[in-house]
């Protein structure tokens, strides 16, 4: 796969990326996504294009934060609890802002244009920089949970026996 392979060259380059948490947390999200978005998104049908749009970026947060949580818990000893709202807003803001960035750079030349385009897209990465602290402000944000090496593991096993499920009960409804 296109993963696998990103992954082997990166860690051809720079072997100690393997340690970086970074690096882990990355590969574990986009994992998350091409194993789970596919059967969160077939959970729902939703009636129209906009649910349709939400449903996705929902799925999406979902099956990333799947694979990520194990460590996320581990490193942190905490759960963001307002995920799902926070990452539906940084997701469409973050697409509006590399469209933006495109413009800029492709028009930061034209009169007027470029600095409004420029003006735009500080006010896109402020707003970016307000909704993440907004979200981190609010009750409950980030609860303490207290997971050591051991418990990661076994949240890992638990989600490798729950995939092998899935995947089994889907064979047998086939």
């Amino acid at each position: 796969s296109n993963l696998a392979a990103a992954a082997f060259l990166l860690l051809l380059w720079d072997p100690s990326m393997l340690w970086q948490l970074g690096f882990q947390l990355s590969f574990l999200a986009v994992l998350g996504i091409v194993l789970f978005h596919g059967p969160i998104v077939f959970l729902w049908e939703p009636p129209n294009a906009v649910a349709r749009f939400f449903w996705s970026l929902i799925a999406v947060s979902l099956a990333a934060q799947t694979l990520t949580l194990p460590l996320c818990l581990y490193t942190f000893h905490a759960f963001p609890v307002w995920f799902l709202p926070a990452n539906m807003f940084v997701v469409s803001i973050v697409g509006l802002a590399v469209y933006g960035g495109i413009a800029v750079v492709l028009l930061h030349g034209v009169p007027v244009l470029g600095a409004m385009l420029s003006l735009l897209l500080k006010w896109m990465l402020m707003a970016l920089g307000g909704a993440s602290a907004f979200f981190a402000g609010l009750p409950w944000a980030y609860p303490a949970v207290r997971i050591g090496f051991w418990g990661m593991l076994g949240l890992y096993a638990l989600l490798v026996l729950f995939a092998a499920w899935a995947i089994q009960r889907r064979r047998w409804e086939i």
